[in-house]
């Protein structure tokens, strides 16, 4: 009787600022629709469930990377976002936080400098974090999920010194065009779909280890779809 192979170990990467922000942008899309579409329950993203779902027959899923920002916009958002990555560790995923500085740039609508809030910090921790499993020999899949270019030197290292590691990209909704230099270093690299989004959902209530409940913020609820009207009566 033969002896069934060894698993192969993978590895997944989110940047789940860039994440957002292709989910963010779905949702005024459709918001734009007449009439409009509220679809901000896609934010409520299970992020194991969507590294789960890259993963083949003679794979396992070693570890789920999510690189992120707490918002301090406002106080809802920032609350929403909580509620999130506490779901998001709670679910398996290990969340990587950086922070946001201010900054100034120059706007174009306003014609003059603007302060501005940048997330900083992301781009290199995922890059550094890669690297570190590469040389560890602690993976034999990465699957990348960004449409930013900021990765494109950290990925060059990797097929240079490991060309063994395989490497995915997959690529958040609607920014297939944002990563094509990215996606040129990539075998088939995938754009992630709406519906594959919605197959990933976290449940309304995750519970922690310590067996606290988080609990979906309403925001993210979806919406219920609004009664059918009877036809009038006709005489």
């Amino acid at each position: 009787m033969s002896t069934p192979k060894p698993l192969k170990n993978v590895t997944v990467y989110i940047d789940g600022f860039n994440f957002y922000h292709a989910l963010d942008s779905l949702i005024k899309i459709n918001a734009a629709r007449i009439p409009p579409i509220s679809n901000n329950y896609i934010k409520w993203m299970s992020y194991v469930k969507l590294a789960e779902s890259f993963i083949s027959q003679d794979e396992r899923l070693r570890a789920v990377y999510l690189f992120t920002s707490l918002t301090n916009m406002s106080p809802e958002k920032t609350g929403r976002n909580q509620a999130l990555l506490d779901a998001s560790r709670a679910t398996g995923a290990t969340v990587v936080q950086a922070k946001f500085k201010k900054n100034k740039k120059y706007c174009k609508e306003q014609d003059r400098y603007c302060k501005f809030k940048e997330e900083k910090g992301n781009d290199v921790a995922m890059a550094v974090t890669m690297l570190a499993d590469a040389y560890a020999g602690a993976t034999h899949r990465i699957v990348l999920v960004t449409a930013d270019t900021d990765q494109i030197p950290a990925i060059n290292h990797i097929k240079d010194r490991f060309p063994e590691i395989e490497l995915s990209l997959f690529i958040p909704p609607g920014r297939k065009g944002n990563a094509r230099d990215l996606g040129a270093l990539f075998n088939s690299p995938t754009e992630i779909t709406l519906g594959r989004v919605e197959a990933c959902l976290l449940p309304y209530e995750v519970r922690a280890a310590n067996g606290d409940i988080i609990t979906i913020p309403d925001d993210y609820k979806k919406p219920r779809p609004a009664p059918e009207v009877p036809p009038a009566e006709t005489t």
